[in-house]
Parts: C-alpha cells; sequence; structure tokens
C-alpha cells in the first residue's frame, strides 16, 4: 500500500534528520514528485511499480508534513490547528451568547473538523475547494460575530485607532 510505505519512509526521514525533516519541497509534495526528490530514492521508494508510474507521490498530507518539515514542523501545524480550533469555538460562544445566527458558526466548526479529519485520508489541505469552504464558513461566522456586536451596541461603531 503506497500510503503505508509513505507514512513508514515520513517517520524514517524524520528520525534520521531531526528535528526539521528532509525540507520543503523534498519528501511527499508537489514539488517533490515533480522533481523526484533525492530523498525518494536514498529511502528505496523507486523499488515499488507505482513510484515509476508518478501515482501516489502527493496521496498523504501527515507523512508529507512529518517527512518535509521534521517532528518540529509537525508539532507547529498541529498547534496551529489546535489554535484556529479554540478560536472558532470561542467566536461559537460570543455568538452564541449575543444571540447571533449559530447556523454560520456551526458550519464553520463541522467543515473545520471535517478538513482534519478528512487529512488522514487523503491530501484534502491542498485542495482549494476543501480550503475554501472552511474558511468561507469561518469568514461569516466572524462577520455575524461583528455584526452581533454592532447591534448590541445600538449600532454605534468606533474605529479603533
Amino acid at each position: 500500500n503506497p500510503r503505508v510505505v509513505f507514512a513508514t519512509r515520513s517517520v524514517a526521514v524524520a528520525n534520521d534528520l531531526f528535528p526539521l525533516g528532509g525540507g520543503l519541497g523534498n519528501y511527499g509534495g508537489f514539488a517533490a514528485s515533480i522533481f523526484d526528490s533525492e530523498l525518494y530514492y536514498q529511502y528505496g521508494m523507486d523499488q515499488y511499480s507505482w513510484f515509476d508510474l508518478g501515482l501516489y507521490k502527493v496521496d498523504t498530507f501527515w507523512p508529507h508534513i512529518l517527512g518535509e518539515a521534521g517532528y518540529l514542523g509537525l508539532l507547529f501545524f498541529i498547534l496551529f490547528l489546535i489554535v484556529l480550533f479554540r478560536q472558532l469555538l470561542l467566536f461559537h460562544k460570543q455568538i452564541m451568547r449575543s444571540g447571533g445566527n449559530l447556523f454560520t458558526s456551526k458550519m464553520a466548526i463541522s467543515a473545520f473538523i471535517f478538513l482534519v479529519l478528512n487529512s488522514f485520508a487523503s491530501p484534502n489541505f491542498y485542495s482549494t475547494v476543501d480550503v475554501y469552504l472552511t474558511f468561507v464558513f469561518f469568514s461569516m461566522m466572524v462577520h455575524n460575530q461583528v455584526h452581533a456586536k454592532l447591534k448590541a451596541s445600538n449600532g454605534e461603531y468606533r474605529v479603533i485607532k
């Protein structure tokens, strides 16, 4: 299974090139697939028939992050996702308290969870449509929060300088 190969080799790359991994554009991503990264040959991936056919080279997301950015890059990416999710929940609570429209905040949270869960089986963080839809709902949620705050302040809008 190519996904298993990419996952196991990404751990090997991250261990051998600790803490920063193989470097950007060198493992599991589009650039590595186009320019045939040397890491693929060093870790024996050229022995598989699917590799020679150019298949499955960008079929995984988390092994790509681990192989390219190492454990440190993986940690920072996970922390970024946690911070983003906490912000989504904070906005949701604020909209709930102010009596705003909860539909968009629920959709933003759902789309974010779907994006993260689906990333274990596909490279959907590379998909413009998946990421775009998630951030459209996120933007709508922020807009609703601002609108609810504006409504609560009797329509007064002050520019902070």
